[in-house]
């Protein structure tokens, strides 16, 4: 895959058809402004879209300033596998357009934010294993303690957590001690503007990694998480690594410059990150958003 790019100044009152049009046929674009700050970036946003999406992971990286949606990304040296935002749990609008903005590129070699064409990928899965996925699709296991639930759909008691997740049928749970033990089905591949793609967050929910390729690279897992086809039988780490090599194969490294921004379809286009040969600072905003229906002016 490649970025469409597209030169502009927020100086100047931005052509936003044009930019919302762009995206709409190319699905990647990159914005390269002269001037960008969070104001600029939340409003650049709005135009595009007028529903965003609380990422609970990151709660203690929203903005101060802005209207709360607006998240710094995950500090630390560390690489993230290709994922979708808001594919792994329950959600009442899963956002399809994801937004990234570079304040700081880092000073070291890698840092790169990774893109994944999900059709590319689904066309390089072995035909059993996407055929599986296909007609299946996949349970994410996950445990999370109060302050991680609140902040995933932001609620702020255990009646308002029941009361929410009756909403979801394809949501299993238990509550203990407020505990939340959840289960949740999920497809693997959807279907966008007509193509199929490998789009989900199968491996930025792994356990743990085994690939040779990432030994002793700090790979974002948590122990807790687990994955299931959508029969109950857990993906086997072959399974995982066939994966990995899969998005290993098409990934898109895109390196930052200050002001870049970097919108893309959700639904289809995979993201991730690479970590920096030496630890360094790496700034970069992120939002996530339904896109507005209808016609845009």
């Amino acid at each position: 895959m490649k970025l469409h790019t597209i030169e502009y100044t927020t100086s100047e009152k931005p052509d936003f058809a044009q930019l919302y049009s762009a995206y709409q046929e190319h699905g990647a674009i990159l914005l390269r402004d002269s001037l960008m700050n969070l104001d600029n970036f939340e409003a650049l946003t709005n135009f595009f879209c007028d529903t965003f999406h609380h990422v609970g992971g990151r709660s203690a990286m929203r903005q101060d300033k802005g209207d709360g949606f607006t998240t710094s990304v995950w500090p630390g040296n560390m690489e993230k596998l290709a994922h979708t935002e808001g594919s792994f749990r329950p959600v009442l609008h899963r956002p399809d357009t994801a937004f990234f903005c570079c304040l700081t590129p880092p000073a070291s070699t890698g840092g790169e934010t990774t893109l994944f064409d999900g059709a590319e990928m689904l066309a390089l899965i072995p035909e059993e294993l996407s055929r599986r996925l296909m007609t299946q699709g996949i349970i994410y296991e996950m445990t999370w303690k109060p302050e991680r639930w609140g902040a995933e759909f932001n609620i702020d008691n255990e009646a308002e957590l029941r009361q929410f997740l009756t909403r979801f049928p394809d949501a299993r749970y238990t509550l203990n001690n407020n505990i939340l033990h959840l289960f949740y089905t999920a497809p693997a591949i959807v279907k966008v503007n007509g193509i199929s793609a490998f789009a989900n967050g199968i491996l930025n929910h792994l356990p743990g990694i085994s690939h040779p390729a990432y030994t002793g690279k700090p790979v974002y897992t948590k122990s807790s998480n687990r994955v299931y086809f959508g029969d109950g039988e857990p993906l086997s780490d072959d399974v995982f690594n066939t994966l990995i090599d899969v998005q290993d194969q098409v990934v898109y490294k895109h390196t930052w410059k200050k002001n870049d921004v970097v919108v893309v379809n959700n639904m289809r286009y995979m993201h991730g990150r690479t970590m920096t040969a030496e630890p360094c600072e790496r700034s970069l905003l992120s939002r996530f958003g339904l896109t507005r229906q209808g016609e845009t002016t």
